[in-house]
């Protein structure tokens, strides 16, 4: 893997370019403390699957699809696509990057006395015949 661009505290930082051992454009674009961010003017060429071939152009946001975007099944997957004919094949339009993501819940085999308020936060106790939304 190559990168080439502009590095802030050892890390991928402004405009930049990533490529595989071969050469192949991997991801050229925005980058944010190492992450892929910026509202567009960006291009990731990714595989799904080992065998679907993917591009996406637009913006990034803390390195997912977000903003104004087009998501494209490359041509090298044409083959697969003939065997699935309503496979979508192109979108364009808005992504939304998740929010951001909470801390996992703690691991209830090292929870002290004192950290016995985690349970409660993260596992609430439910009464018998209450609907527990399953």
């Amino acid at each position: 893997v190559k990168y080439t661009g502009t590095f802030v505290n050892h890390v991928f930082e402004g405009l930049g370019q990533l490529e595989d051992s071969k050469g192949n454009l991997i991801y050229k674009g925005n980058w944010l403390g190492g992450l892929r961010h910026g509202p567009r003017d960006n291009t990731f060429y990714f595989v799904q699957s080992d065998c679907i071939y993917k591009c996406y152009r637009g913006g990034f946001d803390n390195d997912a699809f977000d903003g104004e975007g087009e998501l494209v099944v490359e041509e090298d997957s044409a083959g697969l696509l003939a065997s699935t004919p309503h496979v979508i094949v192109r979108y364009k339009g808005l992504f939304s990057a998740p929010e951001r993501i909470a801390p996992a819940p703690p691991d209830l085999r090292r929870i002290s006395w004192a950290g016995r308020g985690d349970v409660a936060r993260w596992f609430p106790l439910v009464e018998s015949g209450e609907d527990r939304g399953l």
